[in-house]
């Protein structure tokens, strides 16, 4: 892993994981000097933001200069190409990218069949969760399996694993045991909270998964 350069970095987001909680799993492996902030009146600072939406990366520059970033996607890729976390070659960070967005839209999935603004909603909902996640443990597992060690790719974290914990993590936030008998999964949980980078993080983030 590149050592981090000068710049500061500020999470924009609120105190809940969510979209924001990937993102602080990446400034923890890339060692970054960073914090955050949550909104006290939305309403008046959501103008302010580059598209009216949280999460937002605001990145000081050592030149004085300030970069912000929204969409939790966008910033997501920026930090794992910043820290190393895209493979080995243009190859695996393509891979890499594709199964990333097989746990985005599961995460979607989840966050519909919960919260959904209507039952019928909901209900759809559910019914792309339980498609999204068998299609997850076919075609994921297979390439971890293949790997053979908990990682997708190669034997360090790569941003899909991170990206994978996060969602898996989320899942048991709000009850869903669909993924606690996957092995590979459960290898890929031990490989992130034993990480000698983010591994007592992960592990301190736990309780922030449960529902208040």
């Amino acid at each position: 892993m590149p050592a981090t350069e000068n710049s500061r970095y500020e999470l924009y987001y609120w105190p809940a994981t969510g979209r924001g909680e990937a993102i602080r799993l990446l400034l923890q492996y890339g060692k970054a000097n960073w914090s955050e902030r949550h909104p006290t009146n939305w309403p008046e600072e959501k103008p302010n933001t580059p598209f009216g939406c949280l999460p937002v990366l605001i990145e000081h520059r050592e030149d004085g200069s300030e970069f912000q970033l929204a969409e939790s996607h966008s910033i997501e890729r920026y930090l794992a190409r910043k820290f190393d976390l895209i493979g080995s070659n243009e190859r695996e960070a393509a891979l890499i990218d594709s199964f990333a967005e097989g746990w985005a839209n599961l995460m979607n999935d989840m966050v519909q069949s919960h919260f959904g603004k209507t039952d019928e909603a909901k209900e759809a909902g559910k019914e792309q969760f339980k498609k999204s996640s068998s299609e997850i443990i076919q075609y994921h597992e297979k390439q971890l399996k293949k790997n053979g060690n908990g990682y997708y790719f190669g034997n360090k974290l790569s941003l899909v694993d991170i990206l994978a914990y996060n969602t898996l993590q989320s899942l048991k936030g709000v009850g869903s045991k669909v993924f606690d008998e996957v092995s590979s999964f459960k290898k890929l949980i031990e490989n992130v909270e034993s990480d000698s980078v983010i591994g007592s993080y992960a592990q301190e983030r736990l309780s922030a998964y449960k529902p208040v």
